[in-house]
């Protein structure tokens, strides 16, 4: 095997061939949460470089450039750039955690509830005016892909989610607390008899080594002041 794995090459017609990378299967502990201050910014470059560039993202690759992040070349941020990176990253993600309690783009998946679709994008993430920028982002900061079953099921049921802050905001303690107990009502032909399963996901902290989060916002007031402590 390890001799097959050394000798096999492989090439596109009329090409030369290439040594090919095995990837093994292995029982190996991962996470898909993105990293937090500087080491956002090389994580994205070291995806940035391994990853080809779909069309509809050319405009963000773009925009990467004046920040240092160019596919092939070395990201070497002075102390400056290094600090507004690292700022620009926790608001950012601030940002982007906003729209996971208050999503601009979606209408509740029920009527009069705080239940929000969780796939609220096309398979593309694609239209024929716009890049789904805002239903992507809210998507794949907290999960890492998605299939045409997921976002159009047939064959399953769909998928709902309850912002924790935005569903209990009117209720005096507004999180649901992973210590305490909490019931989820299911009101009589609400279609109640569909849910397959229920579950709580713990929030990430808005704490980091370089503290970036708390001063970006100390910075901007009470815009993310829900998003605090969470």
């Amino acid at each position: 095997m390890e001799r097959f794995r050394q000798q096999l090459k492989i090439s596109a017609i009329h090409a030369e061939p290439v040594a090919i990378r095995f990837i093994e299967g292995l029982d190996k502990e991962w996470s898909g949460t993105a990293p937090r201050g500087l080491a956002y910014w090389r994580t994205l470059k070291a995806v940035l470089d391994e990853e080809p560039v779909r069309e509809q993202d050319k405009p963000w690759i773009a925009m990467l450039e004046p920040l240092g992040l160019r596919k092939g070349q070395p990201f070497e941020p002075d102390a400056r750039q290094a600090k507004l990176l690292r700022q620009g990253a926790a608001l950012g993600e601030l940002m982007t955690r906003n729209l996971q309690v208050n999503p601009r783009y979606a209408e509740p998946y029920w009527e009069g509830t705080q239940w929000y679709k969780s796939f609220d994008f096309s398979i593309p993430q694609v239209t024929d005016t716009k890049v789904e920028l805002d239903e992507r982002a809210t998507w794949f900061y907290e999960a890492v892909t998605s299939t045409e079953e997921m976002v159009n099921p047939k064959h399953s049921l769909q998928t709902a989610r309850l912002p924790a802050e935005s569903g209990l905001r009117r209720l005096p303690s507004p999180r649901l607390a992973g210590f305490s107990l909490t019931r989820l009502h299911v009101p009589v032909h609400s279609g109640g008899d569909r849910f397959l399963v229920a579950r709580t996901l713990p929030i990430r902290p808005l704490s980091d080594p370089d503290d970036c989060i708390s001063r970006v916002c100390s910075r901007w007031g009470g815009r993310f002041s829900s998003m605090r402590g969470a």
